[in-house]
């Protein structure tokens, strides 16, 4: 097991991104196999970094897609 704790923001973030059934979501939106998620959210491998670059770009276009509906709310 490993000593970090990264995967707890790996699920949060996935839960924040994709709901409570984010795995598969996850795995084909960083184009990975289910398998390597699995052993990232359980601690058992180190998550690279460049799934971190691929996390910060998924949110930004969610927020970027969210700003743009806010704007067109009713005020």
């Amino acid at each position: 097991m490993l000593i970090r704790h990264d995967h707890y923001l790996l699920i949060e973030a996935a839960e924040a991104l994709f709901g409570s059934n984010y795995r598969g979501p996850l795995a084909e939106a960083l184009g990975v196999h289910e398998r390597s998620l699995r052993r990232w959210l359980g601690g058992e491998a180190e998550i690279p970094a460049g799934v971190w670059r691929d996390l910060e770009r998924l949110m930004v276009e969610r927020r970027r897609g969210l700003d743009r509906l806010i704007e067109r709310l009713p005020r």
